[in-house]
């Protein structure tokens, strides 16, 4: 396991394409060209525009369901329930996800994915 608090970041999708990651959430703002590449993949065989500027990839279309389901449901969790939910349908062990909510970030980063608010 990497001690990196996001361990799959920057391999998002190469993760989803070889089936490894069940999900993944790119945003243009943070990593443009790995945005248009997961736009156009012909190895990604679900994929869904959820906010603008945001697309969803999956290895199936139901986890893209989920997401936006749990987004759309946030304010039913706590921030720690939705986050280990959240990681969990992103491909994260359950060790990674324990090194995330002892982390400063799980408690601070206003990511939707993270238990942010959906702006």
């Amino acid at each position: 396991m990497s001690n990196c608090i996001a361990p799959h970041e920057h391999e998002e999708l190469m993760l989803v394409e070889e089936g490894i990651k069940p999900l993944a959430i790119i945003y243009h703002d943070k990593n443009p060209k790995m945005y248009r590449a997961a736009c156009s993949s012909s190895l990604i065989k679900h994929r869904k525009l959820v906010r603008a500027g945001v697309i969803a990839i999956a290895t199936k279309p139901q986890y893209i369901d989920i997401y936006m389901k749990l987004v759309k449901d946030r304010k039913l969790y706590t921030r720690t329930t939705f986050q280990v939910l959240m990681g969990g349908y992103l491909g994260y062990t359950s060790e990674e996800i324990i090194m995330y909510l002892t982390s400063n970030e799980s408690k601070t980063c206003t990511c939707i994915e993270c238990g942010g608010e959906l702006k």
